[in-house]
């Protein structure tokens, strides 16, 4: 916060300070999700068959609402980072 008021009394304007917070919560957002999809792939692709062949049966592929809670979790992420950087700035 202090740092935010300090470049705000340098002449940076609160859009300046928004967007260059933004596009690097926004950077870290991307990399976190690229590696949750990942991981979420293998962790599918290495522990169906070992189920299969224990005599369980379940079905292949990553649900469609596990995607949708997903995008919903990176959505709301998002839209509360953004909400916390423009309550603190302006």
């Amino acid at each position: 916060r202090q740092e935010i008021t300090l470049l705000l009394e340098l002449g940076y304007t609160p859009k300046m300070l928004t967007r260059f917070l933004m596009r690097h919560f926004i950077g870290m957002l991307s990399i976190t999700t690229i590696l949750v999809c990942a991981l979420l792939y293998i962790g599918e692709w290495l522990l169906t068959p070992l189920l299969i062949s224990r005599g369980l049966e379940i079905s292949t592929g990553v649900l469609s609402w596990v995607w949708l809670s997903g995008l919903a979790f990176v959505v709301l992420a998002y839209l509360t980072n953004y909400w916390s950087v423009r309550r603190n700035i302006g």
